[in-house]
């Protein structure tokens, strides 16, 4: 073999390696998010606080749904992982693949708490996920009465409409959440809006069956 040849081939063997090793680099620096959000959704403090002290940035890093360690740690009601991500700027207001917040998230699991630290920390209580629904929506839906009374006290937009053209009052229609309806009522919720098929909140519980809600909304001079 002539030394062409040989240097040749070293080069190439070593280009191999190069790429090899920021191929390797790579993946390890983008799999560390991983332990921060997993020690986030399971609400174990002196490990996120370890994460964060090596490496800042991870406090923005995103898992495979867009979730950053906020989003987790909400969706989960770890109060005192969302105070301690908040106190390090996380973004309260940061969107996943789907377009929840971590309020979003709060909500949809019922952490009345971990909203409250959340909105005191400036989060959208009317941002809207990819489905237009927000946190309200969702909390109408899940059934959530103790989110549904803080939100409301926060004078969310009530009758905010989602793709669909539903409002909250529908979706907690659709569910039988027949206390959050009285809530949303007792709110002066829109009883007779239409959605994008012209159906009432009446209208949906009736379709589905659920003659509590029907009644109430009657009651409020639903149609």
């Amino acid at each position: 073999m002539n030394m062409r040849s040989l240097v040749e081939g070293f080069f190439h063997s070593a280009v191999i390696r190069v790429v090899v090793l920021l191929v390797v680099l790579a993946w390890a620096s983008s799999g560390f998010c991983g332990p921060i959000h997993n020690a986030a959704q399971q609400g174990d403090l002196a490990k996120v606080a370890t994460y964060l002290l090596s490496n800042p940035r991870l406090i923005s890093s995103k898992d495979d749904n867009g979730d950053t360690p906020l989003h987790l740690a909400a969706r989960m009601g770890h109060k005192d992982v969302v105070e301690l991500l908040l106190a390090n700027r996380a973004d309260v207001n940061a969107k996943d693949h789907i377009g929840d917040t971590p309020l979003h998230l709060a909500a949809l699991d019922g952490h009345a708490d971990v909203i409250e630290l959340l909105l005191t920390h400036r989060a959208d209580a009317n941002a809207k996920d990819s489905d237009g629904n927000t946190s309200l929506h969702l909390a109408a839906r899940m059934g959530q009465a103790d989110v549904v009374k803080l939100l409301l006290a926060r004078k969310v937009e009530l009758n905010v409409r989602n793709n669909d053209g539903d409002t909250p009052l529908h979706l907690a229609a659709f569910a039988d959440q027949l206390d959050v309806v009285s809530l949303l009522l007792s709110g002066k919720a829109a009883v007779n809006s239409g959605n994008n098929d012209d159906a009432t909140p009446l209208k949906v519980a009736a379709r589905a069956g659920y003659k509590d809600v029907v009644d109430l909304l009657r009651k409020y001079g639903g149609r």
